[in-house]
Formats: structure tokens, sequence, C-alpha cells
């Protein structure tokens, strides 16, 4: 089997359990599940003109040989100015401490000047596995700009209601965050990469994924509370409430009469509601996300079919393996093997 880069450290797990309905943190119960594994850094330095073109997320993975995981990408700049070009989408001009995201994996341009024609980054790339930080470096007598590319890595979610709601493309300017804490985040990660301490592959390990969470959070603090997608369901007074039921217990017996109560909607109300701001029913929700949790399970550990089942709020076991293959499209026995167990 091909190794993946050295560079990827596992991070810890910070999430706290969870306690009942009125205290649940949905948001950091999404992100739980959503496991970040490892992250992968690479720094540019390039002088005016000059321009790259760098692929989709999936084609990154498969040449780090981390095909069956999700990439989430950031660059950050680290010295100097640049702009971006994703695909429909206008032009925008970045300087030194702005962040840009790409949460769906797209495509996407970077460069300053012109008459430089766009080498592909992918051909620049080291071969993997990475022992450290690699650098490209294009430098003759231009303007210098200096990029640092963080290549998060995670476990591609079977249902994943938190990223699929985020934009094609997220930009943070530096100073525009709520508090300096991204900020800080930023410049931690520009300084490891370029010191390489001792320590620095875990310690860079741990700030990619603490931006990505803060990433969120800043967006779901200026998204539009009447939008739609999860973070706009957070933010809903109703769907919230049903939200905070379903995570807190997603293995209870629940009903609509009994959601709808929790909620303090009508049972048409919130099926409506809900159908709005996520695009799917309550049970339906509710039905995604036991399916989530049962395949981190069948990942995870070796307790039986049944078990896992039981554990995701399934009363027969051959319902579930029904309802998982109808979702998934493969059995729960042979999704389990056909991954390694996570640690």
């Amino acid at each position: 089997m091909t190794e993946a880069p050295d560079f990827m450290t596992e991070p810890p797990n910070f999430a706290a359990p969870l306690t009942g309905p009125e205290g649940t943190d949905v948001l950091s119960d999404i992100l739980r599940r959503f496991r970040v594994t490892g992250a992968a850094l690479l720094r540019g330095e390039y002088s005016a003109p000059w321009g790259w073109d760098a692929p989709s997320a999936d084609e990154i993975a498969a040449h780090l040989h981390t095909p069956d995981t999700r990439l989430v990408i950031f660059h950050i700049v680290a010295h100097g100015r640049c702009w971006l070009e994703v695909a429909g989408q206008p032009r925008i001009e970045l300087s030194a401490g702005d962040l840009v995201g790409f949460p769906q994996g797209h495509s996407h341009r970077m460069g300053w000047g012109s008459g430089a024609a766009p080498f592909p980054i992918i051909d620049m790339f080291p071969t993997p596995p990475w022992k450290s930080v690699p650098t490209i470096r294009r430098v003759e007598r231009g303007q210098v700009c200096r990029i640092l590319c963080v290549y998060l890595r995670c476990e591609a979610p079977l249902f994943d209601p938190l990223t699929s709601a985020l934009p094609n493309l997220i930009v943070m300017r530096a100073g525009g965050g709520a508090s300096g804490f991204t900020d800080a985040i930023v410049r931690g990660l520009i300084e490891e990469a370029s010191a390489m301490r001792a320590g620095s592959a875990s310690f860079t390990a741990r700030l990619t994924e603490l931006l990505f969470v803060q990433i969120i959070r800043d967006h779901l603090r200026r998204s539009d509370p009447n939008g739609r997608g999860m973070l706009a369901a957070l933010k809903d007074r109703f769907v919230g409430k049903a939200l905070q039921a379903f995570h807190a217990e997603p293995a209870y017996p629940w009903t609509m009469p009994e959601l709808s109560c929790r909620a303090g909607l009508s049972q048409s109300a919130l099926r409506e509601r809900f159908a709005r701001v996520l695009g799917v029913s309550p049970m339906r929700y509710l039905a995604l996300w036991r399916l989530q949790l049962a395949a981190l399970l069948l990942r995870q550990n070796d307790a039986s079919v049944a078990d896992i089942a039981a554990e995701v709020g399934y009363d027969a076991p051959e319902a579930f393996a029904r309802a998982f293959k109808r979702a998934i499209g493969t059995t729960p026995a042979r999704w389990r093997n056909r991954v390694p167990v996570i640690e």
C-alpha cells in the first residue's frame, strides 16, 4: 500500500461528552464526527509575474496517496500580494494575512501580474511521503509573494450536513474576524511552517484543525439566519431545538408529536421549516445521522452489527442493514471490511 505523507499527524479529539437536549452543542457534535486525521503543508515563494493552477481536492488527494480521504484546502498569504480566480466568481486580490478556503474542493488559479502562463502546481509537488514542509521556489527579480498551502485531511463523511452547506469559496481577511484568535492561528501556522522546530508537525496538525473549526464558527456568525443549510438551521429557534434533541439522543425513538412538543412548533410547521432550511424532513435527517454514526462505529470498533444497530436506535438488525445498504450501497459488514479500523 502506498504511504501517505509523513507530515500528517493525527490530532486529538477535543470534544466533550454531551449531556442533554437543552445543553447540546450541535456544531461540536457534528465536528466531533467529522474526523480530522492530519494535515499536509506546502510553502511557495513566487516572484511576479507568476501564476499556477490547482486541481480539485480529489486530484490532490490522489497525488498525495490519500485517495480514500477528503481534503479541505486553505491558502494563507504569508507575504506580499496575489490574486485568486475560481470559476464562476470574480477575481479577488489578497494580501499578507488573508486566508482563502475551498470547502467543496474546487479547482482554482492564483498568481500576480500578467504575461506568465500558469503552471500546474501539482507538477511541482515533491514525491510523497513528505518528511517536512516542502517549499516551491520560483523567484527572480519581481515582487515576491509567499503562500502557505494547507491540505487538511479528513475522513469523508457519509452524511455531511455541515461542510456541504458551506460556499465554494470562503475569504477571511487579516483582522476581519470577530476576535484576534483566527489571526493568531494564521500567524502560528506561518511561523511553525517556516521554523520547523521540534514538534512542529504535531503542533501544526492541531493548529490546522483549530483553524478549520474557527473558519466554520466565523462563517456561522456571519451567515444569514433566514438562509438555508446547517448554519442557518443552527440559528433557527425551532429547527435548532429539534437538532439539539436529535444530537443529544440519536438512538431515542423520536416521534413527530414528541419532537413538535420539544421544538415548540406544530408538526406541519416543523416539517415545512425543516424542509425549507435543510432540504429534508426531520425524520429523514435523524435517519441519515444515525447511519453516519453507525458508519463511524463500524470503523472504530469490532462490536457486532446488531450491537451497533441498537446503539444508533434500530430495534432490528435486519432493518438497520436494509437502511444502510439503501443509503450507502453496500452492507454494514462489507463497509467495515473495505476500510482500515481506526484506533
